[in-house]
């Protein structure tokens, strides 16, 4: 079995290795960080509240105190910084990358893409989407776009989205410019998840094709259902406890850890197996083991449909235009 021991570690002394981590303050994201952090990187926490990141941060320095002493001699702490991203308000992303840019960073090394929402009911953010589709796709579109100078300037980038098998149950077409809030929405809202995951093996392939030298890769990193994201429906009334039991029975039988989650993410991006040559726009899946996604995921007529409609509503905010 894969474990983030296998990798490289970077002494921060040495070379400033730069990645930022959307939503990681929790669940998946904090792993990443915190592993990220004991290989010796330099770690943009990417969140919407900066009380949590920080407590986040504080959790992570205690982990690590207890796990250095079993890492390797030359495994070198990295550092961890606070960075604010709401990614369901178009401006906000873009005053995301505005800021950062401020910060003087001359290059990223790794861009996880990792925050997003699941199965939520149907809501229409500010700038007009469904609440799914903007969370999980436009807004991660956005900030990769408005990022690419900077990846583009490092050694050897990488873009990891985090997807999921949920991909699966997307509409036929994964036709994005339909919102699907329909009755009833215990089924639908799966469609418009499904919906927002193929988005990224999508834009993950369509990426591998106009910056190749950039590795894009996309990942389902493997079921845990306890990491927050099914909140909605464990607090539903009176029929909660019932999904609580049926989570708990299938994560038992198909799960895997909340930290095991970031190992194929985490294989992803640092694993020297994976080159921008060979492997650019590939999907992996749990511990980073290379697999086919969907048909309809797969399908370059439909990742270009995906690209250039998303590119086509941000060109009409007003975003991207000279990008």
């Amino acid at each position: 079995m894969f474990t983030p021991d296998e990798l490289p570690y970077e002494d921060p002394r040495n070379l400033r290795r730069v990645a930022i981590v959307t939503g990681a303050n929790s669940g998946l994201g904090y792993y990443a960080t915190l592993h990220l952090y004991l290989h010796g990187w330099v770690v943009y926490m990417f969140c919407r509240n900066r009380e949590k990141a920080e407590s986040a941060c504080r959790r992570v320095y205690k982990e690590a105190d207890g796990r250095m002493r079993n890492l390797p001699s030359h495994a070198k702490r990295g550092e961890l910084l606070f960075h604010e991203l709401n990614l369901t308000e178009l401006k906000a992303v873009d005053k995301c990358a505005k800021e950062f840019k401020k910060r003087g960073e001359e290059s990223i090394d790794l861009l996880i893409n990792n925050a997003g929402v699941m199965a939520l009911p149907p809501e229409k953010t500010v700038d007009g989407y469904d609440i799914q589709i903007h969370t999980n796709h436009i807004g991660p579109f956005l900030l990769t776009r408005l990022l690419l100078p900077l990846i583009e300037n490092a050694d050897g980038p990488r873009i990891v989205f985090v997807s999921s098998i949920g991909h699966y149950l997307a509409t036929t077409t994964v036709d994005l410019s339909r919102s699907y809030a329909l009755f009833p929405n215990i089924l639908w809202t799966w469609a418009r998840y499904g919906n927002s995951k193929t988005a990224n093996i999508h834009t993950a392939k369509v990426l591998s094709l106009k910056h190749p030298h950039v590795l894009s890769l996309s990942v389902h990193p493997g079921f845990s259902l306890f990491t927050g994201l099914l909140t909605y429906w464990t607090n539903l009334p009176y029929i909660g406890w019932g999904f609580v039991i049926f989570f708990q029975i299938f994560n038992a039988i198909f799960g895997v850890s909340i930290e095991e989650l970031s190992f194929a993410v985490l294989r992803a991006a640092l694993s020297p197996e994976f080159t921008a040559e060979k492997d650019n726009g590939k999907y992996l899946v749990t511990y980073g083991i290379e697999a086919e996604p969907s048909s309809a995921a797969r399908n370059m007529q439909f990742a270009w449909r995906t690209w250039l409609w998303t590119e086509n509503e941000l060109n009409r905010h007003g975003y991207l235009l000279n990008n």
